[in-house]
């Protein structure tokens, strides 16, 4: 994951940052743990896993909430198959949108 997110731009490496201090921020015990094919932050149970898509210039965000209880927004949020969340940020106005969806997805981990 490491590898994917060094070939990524400078702009998205931003984008992540200010996404990790604000998970980070969120309260103590926080976790972050990099595996083969993603970024997972974890408090007891994990609430936001990061995968970046260098390419698109792409973080894609999925947090364990029921896709019924969120609005959905077309080119920003979906459901996935295992009935989680998934963002996609693009820019950093999708940045500050994500955050009250990770909040949540911390909140009810």
């Amino acid at each position: 994951m490491i590898q994917r997110l060094n070939q990524c731009s400078s702009e998205l490496h931003d984008w992540f940052h200010t996404l990790r201090a604000f998970i980070l921020g969120l309260g103590e015990g926080i976790e972050e743990r990099t595996l083969k094919d993603y970024i997972v932050f974890r408090q007891l149970k994990n609430f936001a896993y990061f995968r970046f898509r260098p390419t698109l210039n792409r973080i894609v965000v999925d947090v364990p909430l029921p896709s019924s209880s969120v609005r959905l927004e077309d080119g920003f949020t979906h459901s996935t198959k295992a009935d989680s969340v998934r963002i996609l940020i693009d820019d950093s106005d999708d940045v500050e949108r994500a955050q009250p969806l990770i909040l949540r997805g911390y909140r009810e981990a």
